[in-house]
């Protein structure tokens, strides 16, 4: 099994991004590679997965979260612990978008970027009302 989520700062928002393949963690060309096709700012804050199967050995120990069963759920960027990082994949008020809509939504033009997760959260609101 390899990395459900990506977790990063997009559009001024903190987003659980899904729908990506990846292949081996490089939290900073995994950034790269979202910048690019997102052709704006992104800060990945970490990955988490249900047993991430990466090397981690590169990561210093407080940047990744095993569980009670000591199975890594979660690695954080350079400067977050990777409890941080378990504590957003499980915070329910951090939207959760396929990255597919990442990029549709690219061509909507707010104000404020914000705005964009604001008129989201409205329109998955009231569809479930």
């Amino acid at each position: 099994m390899g990395c459900d989520r990506i977790i990063a700062y997009v559009d001024k928002t903190v987003v659980k991004i899904t729908g990506l393949q990846i292949d081996r963690i490089n939290l900073t060309e995994i950034e790269k590679k979202i910048i690019s096709i997102l052709n704006r700012p992104v800060r990945v804050i970490g990955v988490s997965g249900e047993g991430l199967e990466f090397d981690v050995y590169e990561f210093p120990p407080e940047q990744v979260f095993r569980n009670e069963h000591n199975i890594i759920e979660a690695i954080a960027n350079e400067g977050i612990k990777g409890t941080e990082v378990a504590k957003i994949v499980k915070a329910e008020h951090v939207p959760e978008i396929e990255f597919e809509e990442l990029i549709l939504d690219s061509g909507e033009e707010f104000g404020c970027p914000s705005e964009r997760w604001l008129k989201r959260k409205t329109k998955i609101n009231k569809n479930h009302e």
